[in-house]
């Protein structure tokens, strides 16, 4: 099948009131032989993401920002649906 958009974002579980330049968002395949690559999108100050060409696969998709711990999801991107992740992100203690 052909690329999918993907969109998403996080739930700030802690939320400091302190704008967050950037949100790190890393998809990795967990099939090691699905021979889909692994990349990375960077979401803007609230956390929301929306892109495209993403190869239909699972992904293990972790977020990374300064100050709150990492959070990780397995997410599934298939066809003819909407493409939605969402991670629960807490403030590092």
């Amino acid at each position: 099948g052909g690329p999918r958009r993907v969109r998403g974002g996080v739930g700030v579980f802690v939320w400091s009131g302190r704008s967050i330049p950037e949100w790190s968002f890393l998809f990795q395949p967990v099939g090691p032989r699905s021979g889909l690559t692994a990349f990375g999108v960077v979401a803007e100050a609230r956390g929301r993401f929306d892109f495209e060409g993403v190869r239909i696969g699972t992904y293990r998709v972790t977020c990374r920002v300064r100050g709150y711990e990492t959070s990780v999801a397995v997410h599934e991107v298939r066809p003819g649906v909407q493409n939605e992740v969402t991670l629960i992100v807490r403030a590092a203690k």
